[in-house]
């Protein structure tokens, strides 16, 4: 693959967080970025009160901003060292089953891709996504395309290593062709503005930005 691509996906978006998602658009969209992925949490912190499927104005938010939007594991009710679907592959079967349940419930379909909290997903958990019919996952080194069964080589940009990403532009990336940036809603301001600084870079070195699903169809 000889183009580079980013993709700018919004973790942990619940409705929880439902106040930040217009802040969050406008953002990126004054950063030129018009493509991008929301990941969605079902169920988060397995809470009644916080079940997607249970909130009609998150689902007319979320719809209304045009974005791809992926689920995001079950619960993910570990917001600091996420395991959620480091699991055997029972158990992730049974939580994407429910999950996927309660995103149908919400938006009307299933989703095509599933990210899985921080990106971390055993290989039981792994085989779970893809016979449950999902398109593509991506884990803390592969990104994969289950329709072809290929998995490409990626960079994560996170919540850790992006406070150093302005002194170590030129090796972070390593020529990888997939660049995957994660913005919370909870993200400080200051954040937001090393963010903007490594969109320009990317920029600068040819890298187009999309969504997960638009990348899939690049492949």
């Amino acid at each position: 693959m000889a183009e580079k691509y980013a993709i700018v996906a919004v973790h942990d978006v619940t409705p929880k967080y439902l106040d930040k998602i217009p802040k969050i658009d406008e953002f990126l969209r004054k950063e030129g970025i018009d493509e991008f992925s929301y990941l969605i949490i079902p169920r988060f912190r397995d809470k009644d009160s916080l079940d997607i499927s249970k909130d009609e104005t998150f689902a007319d938010i979320m719809e209304g901003t045009g974005q791809e939007l992926v689920m995001h594991g079950f619960s993910h009710s570990n917001m600091l060292m996420e395991d959620e679907f480091f699991i055997n592959y029972k158990s992730a079967w049974s939580k994407i089953l429910k999950a996927r349940t309660i995103f149908k419930r919400c938006f009307g379909h299933v989703p095509k891709g599933f990210i899985p909290p921080m990106w971390v997903i055993s290989k039981g958990a792994l085989k779970a996504v893809k016979d449950a019919g999902f398109e593509y996952t991506s884990s803390n080194k592969y990104f994969y395309d289950f329709r072809a069964g290929v998995r490409l080589r990626s960079t994560l940009v996170i919540r850790g290593n992006i406070m150093s990403v302005p002194s170590t532009f030129n090796t972070i990336f390593r020529r990888k062709p997939l660049v995957e940036v994660a913005l919370h809603p909870q993200d400080t301001l200051l954040k937001r503005e090393l963010l903007k600084l490594l969109i320009d870079y990317l920029k600068n070195k040819g890298y187009t930005f999309l969504s997960y699903e638009s990348f899939l169809d690049k492949l």
